[in-house]
């Protein structure tokens, strides 16, 4: 989990440049239509946002990104403080709260997950999600999250879960990958923001998967102890991944019902989101 400074300080730049080159999600003629889009593929999250009482909470966002979490957020609660590593992100989120009209609402921020410009005891509630698996130092990502929590408040977060079969596939391609790039010498096989992207507007994933300087996950074993300052932990697994599958192949459309049917019926025991609420 943990490595060596300076191959932390290495990955950290290779890290935020890969991020200014793909923010999360992938590049929208509107706004709005990413906001819709993020709902309709990532909505594992909204179900436990929705059961959540958000009213007056003041909230932390961590590893913002192009800012959905908090603009969906803001239809709730505020004030909603929205940090990331990647300027060019955040400006794409700024961007997108103006044309939601959710300015006076969210403030973002450059800042690392690791390291929170924040006193303790700050937020009642922190949401990080998607963002630790891609971390030098996970552990202090999850302390920083503790840290910054109230006593009494709640953390929403996503962690990669390992032990499935998309784990699998994705190890196997990343290692094909690394082995490829080493070989040819060349940095990344995905192409830049500014070239033609055919993956843009299916959001990042095969960026992600081919190119993000680091990728982890980890068993709801692993997890529950990494959170064991917590209080309370409740670990649910989600998105084992078939669905999403139609996005990719073209062919597999047709069967999207199915898909989503095998999704629900095997999450449990094959999810790869792990969505953890913390309890401090």
């Amino acid at each position: 989990m943990r490595l060596k400074n300076n191959q932390e300080t290495n990955l950290k730049q290779k890290g935020t440049n890969f991020w200014d080159l793909n923010p999360c999600g992938g590049q929208w003629a509107s706004y709005q239509e990413f906001f819709n889009w993020y709902q309709q593929t990532e909505p594992y999250i909204l179900e436990s946002f929705d059961k959540y009482r958000w009213k007056n909470k003041k909230v932390l966002a961590v590893g913002c990104g192009q800012g959905f979490i908090a603009n969906y957020l803001a239809e709730q609660t505020s004030p909603i403080i929205a940090v990331d590593i990647s300027l060019d992100s955040l400006l794409r989120a700024k961007a997108g709260t103006k044309e939601l009209g959710n300015m006076d609402k969210i403030q973002f921020d450059l800042s690392n997950a690791e390291n929170l410009p924040f006193r303790n005891a700050y937020f009642e509630v922190v949401v990080c999600l998607g963002v630790l698996h891609h971390t030098p130092d996970t552990l202090k990502g999850i302390s920083e999250i503790f840290r910054t929590q109230r006593k009494g408040g709640s953390s929403f977060v996503m962690l990669y879960r390992s032990g499935n079969p998309k784990w699998l596939v994705v190890k196997t391609i990343r290692n094909i990958a690394g082995l490829y790039k080493k070989i040819t010498g060349k940095p990344r096989i995905t192409q830049i923001k500014g070239e033609q992207n055919v993956w843009d507007h299916k959001g990042t994933a095969i960026n992600e998967l081919l190119d993000v300087p680091i990728m982890k996950a980890f068993s709801n074993k692993q997890v529950k102890l990494m959170f064991n300052k917590f209080k309370v932990v409740k670990i649910i697994n989600c998105q084992p991944g078939f669905k999403r599958l139609k996005d990719f192949l073209s062919f597999l459309r047709p069967f999207e019902k199915i898909l989503e049917w095998v999704d629900i019926k095997v999450k449990k025991k094959w999810g790869f989101y792990q969505v953890i609420i913390a309890e401090k």
